[in-house]
């Protein structure tokens, strides 16, 4: 087990749980990156208003990995 992980939910919800978890959140992540959300600013110079926001990103998501899979 890892540092960073919570051994009472290890426990109680299982290994397979915890992997299914983590990666939900790697991909939520690398979405939030190739959609530019960590952008703080657009390209405009005006603010992102996705910036620190996931909202909408899993509708996107076939969109957004689609480079990554060919």
């Amino acid at each position: 087990m890892k540092e960073t992980e919570n051994p009472a939910m290890m426990t109680v919800m299982g290994p397979e749980w915890v992997k299914e978890q983590r990666e939900r959140t790697l991909r939520m992540q690398r979405l939030y990156i190739l959609d530019g959300r960590h952008h703080a600013k657009l390209p405009d110079g005006s603010p992102n208003p996705d910036h620190g926001f996931y909202t909408g990103l899993a509708e996107k998501a076939e969109e957004l990995e689609k480079d990554l899979n060919e």
